[in-house]
């Protein structure tokens, strides 16, 4: 059995054989195919066309037409388009001719003009489409098609030629809104809202009205009203003096609608760039009410941000009121991408203040907050908001993955949730791949939750830092406390994040806890300038200042205060484990211990495979009775120490200790007592040193200045450490490089240091009397 393929139009053959010409292959068409046609001269040669089957065919083939066409129906498409159709094909010439057609009002009797004729599709002859004047809706009209012939010239069958219809009837009903749809924020940016709606059959015009009140008593300001057009469409323009940001109702009509009716009403918000949200305020509102709007504000943060992601060129912040009695907004937020995150608004987001008003949101799941991809070329400001822990397992503050210089964190209070585990106030992940380009915290509060579980708890960190690169500013971050385990304010895996005019804190352990103010920890590389670091209170545990392990380190003008270990503990300003990385401490002040059973040092270098690589310069090592530098297994290192003074003990200023004890109480220790020793390079490794590896000059000790008495700080039972007007003149010989190339650090170090710019107060050095003091405080 086999199927007829359908006929193939002539033209199309044609181009089958042109290409078979140019290809070369032999091309035939299948036995049985048909050639379409409307006329004899779209067939090949001998061919002609049947007028009756309108088909190519030979031309003995064709049986003579005599059969008359008939007009077979006709219908009305609109108020002046008419659908006619014939019986069979027509001749073309009296097909599109006006002349011969006839279109009477059946109610008046009355001719209609007619004004156009042409065959629906070229294809289909037997279909003629008219247009005429405007119909009356509703009324019969007579159609006759009195000398329209065939393709065999034979004219309409005077029978049947002639039909009646129907003109349409208009749709009463009132259109429907299609945009803006309703609740839909409109942004001023775009300079125009384009109101849209359906159409209604016959209506030749629309009207259209907006008003600033939801009573629909107060129309727009600045246009005439109705608007009337005879399009489903107005491009309003945004008046440029319409400021207030608020939600508008509109409406259309048709001039066929019945009397009265309107479209449903409809609300649009206009904003600038900015969405606004007020829990509060939205509260008050009728049910769906709120928009974003500034007088329409919604209760979501949440919200808000998935409608700035839609349009993230236009949205550029989210403002959020804080809440009566410091009441939370609920639930965790994802940060968009190039919109900014705003707090501390009063209701009328009139005035604010990020300071003692910020907005409090009480987060969900892991993090309560997440920034994720935020760019330069994206960027956003989260500024004016208290982030802390609503649920349980909600243990991350704020999580920052895939950011750089893009995100600013701003004026806000961050706080990890308590967990069995782990807590982070923040978490950064590959965000910055050198300093400077990961993103800013700035006049921060910062702190992680309790870890608690002493069989199974890990580690809380105020900042945990990962293949991270951000910078701290006038920040405060704290550890939370812990049991038995790890309490960090910063533990820098891996990057190299800058701590400006900050403080950083370990928190409270119990037994066995080691609390660190600053970690870092192997490819970190840390930058501190006037910057605080104080180790956590434990109980027998470690408590120290800045632990690095295998990490580096660029300090200056900073201070460092070792935690209280408890008896038995291990206490240190600074821990100082080997490292391949350069690193310089310079013009700081480190604060040893009161009290430790073991090594209660302000430093302590621990030394290993590839040296130390470390400067101390321009700095005090200042203890309270206990040591002031200690090593433990000392090897070859690279390093110096210079220009530092070690004071606070009657006893010694600084000892090797090559295995446990206490040197100031054991003959078997080699320890520092002498002001020789101090300036000796062997200072840095006592024994098995690299001969001229190492440099120690210019250090003060017992020879030179007392105690701590002689040496004159301010205040330093409060920990006020500036040093006096009336310290030792000696104490100024603190030094800055002298000349290119020329370094107080060693000669085998490859960055600089000495050459500090200010102190921990921001003054500049030299001070006033044009000198360089040692420490992190010149003179008052």
């Amino acid at each position: 059995m086999s199927t007829q393929e359908p006929p193939l139009p002539y033209l199309a053959m044609a181009g089958l054989a042109l290409l078979a010409a140019a290809c070369g292959p032999d091309l035939h068409l299948p036995a049985g195919t048909t050639i379409r046609c409307a006329r004899s001269a779209e067939c090949p040669q001998p061919l002609a066309c049947d007028p009756k089957i309108l088909r190519c065919v030979k031309p003995d083939a064709i049986i003579a037409d005599n059969e008359a066409p008939r007009l077979l129906s006709a219908a009305a498409l609109d108020e002046s388009v008419i659908r006619s159709v014939f019986s069979e094909a027509l001749e073309e010439a009296s097909a599109v001719d006006l002349g011969c057609y006839r279109l009477v009002d059946g109610a008046t009797m009355l001719v209609v003009a007619l004004e156009r004729a042409a065959f629906e599709t070229p294809d289909n002859l037997q279909v003629v489409i008219l247009e005429s004047a405007r119909q009356r809706p509703g009324a019969p009209y007579e159609l006759t098609a009195t000398c329209v012939e065939d393709l065999g010239h034979n004219p309409v069958d005077p029978d049947h030629q002639t039909v009646v219809f129907q003109a349409q009837l208009p749709d009463t009903e009132a259109p429907m809104v299609l945009t803006p749809t309703d609740g839909q924020l409109v942004v001023r940016a775009d300079h125009v809202v384009t109101l849209g709606w359906t159409p209604r059959r016959l209506a030749t015009s629309y009207e259209v009205e907006v008003f600033a009140d939801e009573a629909l008593t107060t129309p727009l300001p600045g246009f005439s009203w109705p608007y009337v057009t005879a399009e489903t469409s107005w491009a309003m323009p945004l008046l440029a003096d319409d400021t207030a940001e608020r939600t508008y109702w509109w409406r259309v009509r048709a001039d066929v609608s019945e009397p009265g009716s309107h479209s449903p009403v409809a609300r649009f918000g206009l904003v600038d760039d900015t969405i606004y949200v007020d829990a509060d305020a939205a509260a008050a509102l009728p049910a769906s009410a709120a928009m974003g709007t500034r007088n329409r504000p919604l209760a979501s943060i949440g919200v808000a941000l998935a409608y700035a992601a839609i349009r993230p060129d236009a949205i550029a912040a989210v403002k959020v009121a804080r809440r009566a009695a410091d009441a939370a907004y609920y639930g965790s937020v994802t940060v968009v991408p190039g919109v900014s995150l705003l707090g501390g608004y009063a209701g009328d987001f009139e005035s604010r203040d990020v300071t003692t008003g910020r907005t409090r949101v009480s987060g969900s799941g892991i993090a309560t907050v997440a920034a994720v991809a935020v760019t330069m070329d994206a960027p956003v400001v989260i500024e004016g908001f208290t982030f802390d822990s609503g649920a349980v397992g909600n243990n991350v503050g704020m999580q920052v993955a895939g950011c750089d210089s893009g995100l600013t964190v701003a004026s806000c209070t961050i706080t990890g949730g308590d967990d069995t585990r782990e807590s982070f106030g923040v978490l950064l992940v590959a965000s910055g791949a050198t300093a400077g380009a990961g993103p800013l915290f700035e006049n921060v509060v910062i702190s992680a939750g309790r870890v608690d579980d002493p069989l199974f708890g890990q580690l809380t960190a105020g900042v945990f830092v990962d293949d991270s690169s951000p910078t701290f500013r006038d920040a405060s971050v704290t550890s939370g406390p812990t049991i038995g385990n790890e309490s960090l304010g910063v533990q820098c895996k891996s990057g190299q994040p800058t701590f400006l005019t900050s403080q950083i804190s370990g928190g409270d352990g119990g037994n066995a806890a080691t609390s660190i103010g600053l970690g870092v920890f192997g490819l970190c590389h840390a930058r501190l300038h006037r910057s605080l670091v104080v180790g956590g209170t434990v109980n027998g545990g470690m408590s120290v200042a800045v632990y690095n392990y295998r990490g580096g380190l660029a300090a200056t003008s900073s201070i460092f205060i070792a935690g209280d270990a408890g008896p038995g503990g291990i206490a240190h300003a600074l821990r100082w484990q080997t490292s391949a990385t350069p690193s310089h401490i310079t013009n700081c002040t480190l604060v040893g211990p009161s009290r430790g059973a073991y090594l209660p040092c302000a430093l302590l270098r621990e030394t290993g495979a590839g040296g130390y690589l470390l400067s101390v310069t321009n700095s005090i090592l200042l203890t309270n009775g206990t040591m002031g530098m200690c090593e433990s297994t000392p090897a070859a290192t690279i390093g110096s120490f210079e220009n530092n003074l070690l004071t606070g003990s009657s006893e010694l200023f600084a000892e090797k200790v090559t295995s446990g004890g206490n040197c100031s109480r054991s003959t078997v220790h080699d320890c520092y007592s002498l002001e020789a020793d101090l300036n000796d390079h062997g200072l840095i490794c006592k024994n098995g040193f690299v001969a001229g590896a190492d440099t120690a000059s210019g250090n003060l000790g017992i020879e030179t200045v007392a105690d701590v008495a002689a040496v004159q700080l301010a205040d330093a039972a409060a920990g006020d450490y500036h040093l006096t007007a009336a310290t030792p003149a000696a104490i100024k010989t603190g030094g800055k490089n002298v000349g290119p190339g020329v370094t107080t650090c060693g000669d085998q170090l490859d960055l600089t240091c000495g050459d500090v710019s200010e102190d921990y107060d921001g003054n500049p050095r030299p001070g006033a009397d044009g000198l360089f003091a040692i420490g992190a405080f010149e003179p008052p």
